[in-house]
């Protein structure tokens, strides 16, 4: 394994390590910017990525930035991803997630 060297951060170092010992790994997850990725890999916990994809696409295809996401309000955002389980929490985190993308407290 690569041995972590003085001027390289930790965190390039276990990218490296990580594309040397999984050289062909790729993310299920659907998504198109770095934005969808992070509310995809929020919703991911404790499901399968096809439900996940499942939900994202119709989500995004209706909003898929930070202020649209905070429009929906807590209660319609629980509604949309109620079928991938813990919708309440996931709800909650997403929201914590867009307030802190978009600048707001």
């Amino acid at each position: 394994m690569t041995e972590i060297r003085s001027n390289e951060s930790v965190s390039q170092y276990i990218f490296v390590a990580l594309q040397e010992k999984f050289p062909d790994a790729r993310c299920e997850l659907v998504y198109h910017t770095p934005f969808e990725l992070l509310i995809a890999t929020i919703l991911s916990a404790q499901c399968t990525d096809e439900r996940v994809n499942l939900v994202t696409e119709s989500l995004f295809a209706e909003t898929n930035t930070p202020e649209g996401i905070i429009s929906l309000g807590q209660t319609l955002l629980e509604l949309k991803i109620r079928s991938l389980g813990l919708f309440h929490n996931k709800a909650k985190k997403y929201s914590c997630s867009m307030q802190s993308v978009s600048g707001g407290t």
